[in-house]
């Protein structure tokens, strides 16, 4: 999976409401315990991608609530010191159905699930963990689980609390152009109620090997999106009857986390953050432009090498 990465100064406790925002609802909705429990020398200040860390606690913490009937899902965040190197350290704990220990072999394997009767139940493709743990090693951390059958489950993230600047010259690969080489596999709704911008994106999209399923305004959308499994949902903000962002709000509160980017013509506007604020989990201006869009679908999918 190419993937790339930023080093910005943020703040923990934003990054750590903004996703616990998104979720406690779902947790909410299944009558889950669901709490934030803070070490008291956690530091406020890091130096981190935000966008990438809220991505791997938002992966975690959900596979949390979507394996847990029963009981609460937690996210302990505290300091640890590793060789002389500080990290921040989170702590998923639930009451799930635990893994055993075939399933803790393989779980953070790419297009793998434990069980795959799991799948048909749960969903998806398997691909959260493995691009949290991946994530996680390109910002320096780890990931790992400790878990038992009918006991639950506790993934640790651990991610840098500080990174040396000399790192930081690292990071700007964010805006190296896209390699032209690479396809994706899985599949992607496309929301978006314009006809010919329906028909731009399917191309781009299938161009690069994705399948592609179209909605023609927000509730279209909705429907797809309880009824079939994307690995992707491309949401345009403005459509009639239901627009976007009300979309994307309803698609989560039904426990659905799939990686969702608002297509926005008022990015410069203020409409990123309500984006954001909506659930979405990245934004593209419009029109799109296509190198734009395949750095951003190479954030949240599968990427690979075309042979020649």
């Amino acid at each position: 999976v190419h993937l790339r990465t930023e080093s910005v100064e943020c703040q923990l406790a934003d990054i750590v409401e903004s996703v616990t925002s998104l979720l406690a609802p779902v947790a909410d909705y299944k009558d889950l315990g669901f709490s934030v429990i803070y070490s008291d020398d956690v530091p406020r200040q890091i130096q981190s991608d935000p966008m990438r860390l809220r991505q791997c606690l938002v992966n975690l913490i959900n596979n949390a609530i979507k394996f847990t009937d029963a009981g609460h899902v937690h996210l302990k965040v505290s300091r640890e010191s590793i060789h002389d190197q500080e990290f921040v350290r989170f702590d998923v704990i639930d009451t799930g159905v635990g893994i055993d220990q075939e399933g803790l072999d393989v779980i953070f394997e790419t297009f793998t699930q434990a069980d795959g009767s799991i799948s048909r139940k749960f969903g998806g493709t398997g691909l959260g963990l493995s691009i949290t743990r991946r994530l996680a090693e390109l910002l320096g951390g780890s990931v790992s689980v400790v878990s038992e059958v009918g006991s639950g489950s506790t993934f640790t993230f651990l991610t840098p609390a500080f990174v040396q600047s000399d790192q930081s010259s690292q990071a700007g690969g964010i805006d190296e152009p896209f390699d032209e080489q690479l396809r994706f596999s899985g599949s992607v709704l496309v929301a978006e109620d314009d006809a010919k911008n329906q028909k731009l994106a399917q191309t781009l999209l299938e161009r690069k090997g994705l399948q592609v399923t179209l909605a023609a305004d927000g509730e279209q959308a909705i429907d797809l999106a309880l009824s079939q499994s994307f690995d992707l949902i491309l949401m345009d903000v403005q459509m009639p009857n239901i627009n976007g962002l009300e979309a994307t709000a309803a698609i989560r509160r039904q426990g659905i986390m799939v990686p969702i980017i608002a297509v926005t013509a008022n990015a410069l506007k203020g409409d990123d953050l309500k984006c954001l604020a909506a659930g979405c989990s990245d934004y593209l201006p419009k029109p799109i432009e296509t190198d734009a869009l395949y750095k951003a679908l190479s954030k949240y999918l599968h990427a690979y090498p075309v042979t020649v």
